[in-house]
């Protein structure tokens, strides 16, 4: 029994952890205008941070710019780079993270666009809306900078002493164990692994081929038995390609 509670104790630990976020991009507007190189960091470090590092007009103020150089601008496809770059942040930490109904793709004063991620454990009380008691409190929020169309990494405060890189409720994953949706995989990414997954099996096919004709020399009549097959295949695929 005891072990039982101690075990019990083990996986509850294990599904409380914080999270480290690297992302390429600029901590003070001094280093970006010295056009000094782009740095690495833990964002949720700097989400939690009091200071103001870049002192934008709009309300929310910001710790930390991301690189232009990988994102800049407020169009559809930028904001599909911004997505990438948020989704492959959090499944190199060992989850998922999906954008959440609270993003504002309208331009405001200040805002040309606003996004919020969350992690996928994140869930809502279907009855009343609200959060569950037992749901990941894990959150980013990211905005496009009408000043320069720079995108920048919203503050949080951290209610009830909770860190902003604090999940619960799921254990942390090795980056290859996260799966992600296919509704969220850009459309040329898939095409590019359908071509590859093609040309992985096509030459696993071949190869195999190859050891049969191997195994054919020297017997004609297993070689035009094996030879007749490969006739009926290639008929089959090519009905099978004409009803496509």
């Amino acid at each position: 029994m005891s072990t039982y509670i101690h075990n019990s104790s083990l996986l509850e630990e294990a599904q409380i952890w914080n999270c480290k976020l690297y992302a390429k991009g600029y901590t003070s507007r001094n280093s970006f205008n010295n056009k000094e190189l782009p740095v690495e960091v833990d964002i949720c470090e700097l989400m939690s941070n009091r200071a103001v590092l870049f002192p934008l007009l709009s309300k929310p103020m910001s710790h930390f710019m991301f690189n232009p150089a990988d994102i800049k601008g407020c169009s559809k496809d930028d904001k599909k780079v911004m997505y990438s770059i948020i989704q492959n942040m959090c499944k190199a930490a060992g989850f998922y993270a999906s954008p959440t109904g609270n993003c504002s793709k309208k331009a405001d004063k200040f805002k040309l666009a606003s996004l919020e991620f969350a992690c996928k454990h994140r869930q809502k009380n279907k009855r009343n809306g609200t959060w569950t008691d037992d749901c990941c409190p894990f959150r980013i929020r990211v905005f496009c900078y009408r000043g320069d169309e720079c995108w920048y990494l919203s503050p949080q405060t951290c209610n009830d002493h909770v860190h902003p890189s604090l999940h619960k409720g799921h254990h942390q994953l090795m980056p290859q164990d996260v799966c992600t949706p296919l509704n969220s995989i850009d459309e040329n990414e898939i095409e590019c692994k359908k071509q590859s997954n093609d040309q992985e099996h096509y030459a696993k096919v071949m190869a195999h081929i190859m050891d049969i004709v191997k195994v054919c020399e020297g017997d004609e009549d297993l070689w035009n038995y094996f030879h007749n097959s490969l006739n009926d295949i290639q008929i089959h695929v090519t009905r099978s390609k004409c009803k496509k």
